[in-house]
């Protein structure tokens, strides 16, 4: 009953930290798409276009490597979802016990070899 209860609580917790690192990407995509105000909000009431242009590209580039850093831990999110589930669904239950952590995962990568080929 107790592993029961907690795997609700993980079934519930996973999808919101993937809606949560959904919207923070989408966020930070829109921002990127709108940056010209965050830019010209960042500089001195009085710059150059060398400026303009300096610090525009200071934004972008630490933007997009936040979208790059968030698209990974999405995928490593999805991807540690797909293998819980996998080694779920693979436990020996049926031979009365719970399989050790090994045989689940080793299970797990021979079905993800044999669908992936």
């Amino acid at each position: 009953m107790r592993l029961f209860m907690m795997s609700m609580i993980i079934q519930k917790l996973i999808p919101a930290r993937f809606l949560l690192i959904t919207a923070h990407v989408v966020i930070t995509v829109c921002i990127i798409w709108s940056r010209d105000m965050n830019v010209i909000a960042g500089l001195p009431d009085k710059y150059s276009p060398d400026d303009y242009s300096r610090k525009d590209f200071d934004i972008n580039c630490s933007l997009c490597i936040h979208v790059d850093i968030g698209c990974l831990h999405l995928r490593r999110v999805v991807v540690q979802r797909l293998l819980v589930h996998m080694g779920v669904l693979l436990c020996p239950a049926g031979r009365g016990r719970i399989g050790s952590r090994f045989e689940n995962t080793a299970a797990t990568f021979r079905f993800l070899d044999h669908a992936l080929l």
